[in-house]
Formats: C-alpha cells, sequence, structure tokens
C-alpha cells in the first residue's frame, strides 16, 4: 500500500505547489537567471516551485520556477517557515518572456508560490499528510489573493 502512494506521489509531483510566502531580503541578479536572497514568511518552499508576484489589482505575474535552493553554499530542497535565509534561483522556461527586478517587480514585492485550482487538487489527493494546518489556511488566503475559485 505504502509503495502504491510512494509512486503516485512521484507522479505527481511536477502538478503540485506548496503554498509558500517568501520576502525578499536582497537581489543578487536581477536579470534572468533572477538570483535572490528570501525569508520564508509563511508555508514551504520547495525546488521546482513556480514563483509569481502579485500586484495589487490582483495580477499575477510570474516570474519562473525556483531551480535552486543554497543555504551557505550546501543545496537544500525544501525550505519552511523560520528557517534561515536562502538564495533560490528562478529560471523562466525557453518560451516565456524572462522578467527583470525593477521592470516587471520591485525588490520591495513578497513572491508567493503561483497555485493554481488543478496544484490545490493535487495537494488534496495526494500530497495531503504533507501540508500543514497551518499551510491550508495559508492556501485558502492565497486562493482569495489571486482570484482563484
Amino acid at each position: 500500500m505504502k509503495k502504491i502512494e510512494d509512486q503516485k506521489k512521484v507522479a505527481e509531483a511536477p502538478r503540485a505547489v506548496f503554498p509558500c510566502v517568501l520576502r525578499n531580503v536582497q537581489v543578487f541578479n536581477k536579470r534572468s537567471p533572477l538570483v535572490i536572497g528570501v525569508d520564508v514568511i509563511d508555508g514551504q518552499l520547495r525546488l521546482n516551485t513556480p514563483v509569481c508576484v502579485v500586484a495589487e489589482d490582483k495580477t499575477v505575474v510570474g516570474l519562473g520556477r525556483v531551480t535552486s535552493i543554497e543555504h551557505n553554499h550546501k543545496q537544500k530542497a525544501v525550505v519552511k517557515k523560520g528557517e534561515p535565509s536562502v538564495a533560490i534561483k528562478i529560471d523562466v522556461a525557453p518560451h516565456e518572456t524572462a522578467k527583470v527586478c525593477g521592470r516587471h517587480f520591485l525588490e520591495t514585492d513578497v513572491l508567493h508560490s503561483q497555485i493554481t485550482r488543478s496544484s490545490i487538487d493535487v495537494l488534496k489527493s495526494v500530497f495531503r499528510a504533507d501540508v500543514s494546518k497551518e499551510e491550508w489556511m495559508l492556501v485558502v488566503k492565497m486562493k482569495k489573493l489571486m482570484g482563484i475559485q
């Protein structure tokens, strides 16, 4: 039984987006690939998480996917709320326009994981045990912020 659940998690992992809120500490590289020092304010940041900025008019500006997380030059796969600051590298897909700090978003903007209706459904069905009650509350807040039904 456990083996089937593990296979399902591996198969659905690319579609799952865990909720997280990040605060910029320092921008090291303003052009693609973006390299930013961040604090995890809420939730958990994982590798391959799509990151976005939500404007005041609720438009979502996708920045790309987190392709690297480092703390003291050591790679990490997951960073949770309350852990020390980390440096993240954000790459865009080849068919997307690269975002530039200062033009598409500001250093003072709060970054969010870019959740979607389908990613929430995957979290509910496959990764329910990996998401804390506090993180589910964050999902509800992010749904309202991003206008997801």
